[in-house]
């Protein structure tokens, strides 16, 4: 997400909702992704865009993409389960779910980069809450896929989680021996 930012000391700062600045530090975040990308054999980066994906497909502009890719870093730091994208993509998910809901009841989201600063963005409740409902139902639907042996089945769910692109084209396309409805074909 393009935000407006200028140099302040050895960080940044974005404005925030009172018309104010908060301080970030992207390029610390870009050092922490990449250890963290590293320490997952290479699948965090890719785990984050789907996160990201799964975000702009069903919520909109807010809580924006950069507040996800802080959840999704923290999901990870946490300990997830799994071994592969898509156990990981799941467990993310809940994770991130989960840590919403908590944020919508007043918890701070810790900036990895600032230790003892929090994430500030802005958002109005109604759309923190709705956010809270669409991930908790995400994360609830792709666990039943993750374990649906109903193959064609669970990729029209995660089909239907990750939506389409800028280009009006699904990010997850339907494997070869499944038809578009998620049956497989005769």
């Amino acid at each position: 997400d393009a935000v407006p930012a200028r140099p302040s000391d050895e960080n940044w700062e974005i404005p925030t909702r009172d018309g104010g600045w908060s301080e970030t530090n992207p390029e610390e975040l870009t050092a922490l992704s990449t250890a963290m990308n590293k320490a997952n054999s290479d699948l965090y980066v890719p785990v984050a865009k789907l996160i990201r994906q799964a975000r702009r497909a069903n919520l909109g502009k807010r809580p924006g993409g950069l507040y996800f890719e802080i959840l999704t870093y923290h999901a990870f730091d946490a300990g997830l389960s799994g071994d592969n994208r898509a156990e990981l993509f799941v467990s993310a998910l809940r994770s991130v779910a989960d840590r919403l809901a908590a944020c919508a009841d007043g918890e701070e989201l810790e900036d990895p980069t600032m230790p003892g600063e929090s994430i500030s963005i802005r958002v109005t409740e109604t759309q923190m809450q709705t956010a809270v409902e669409q991930f908790a139902g995400l994360a609830s639907d792709a666990e039943a896929a993750l374990n649906n042996d109903d193959d064609c089945a669970a990729a029209l769910v995660f089909r239907n989680i990750l939506g389409k692109n800028s280009d009006d084209e699904w990010v997850f396309p339907m494997p070869a021996a499944c038809n578009e409805d998620g049956t497989p074909r005769a």
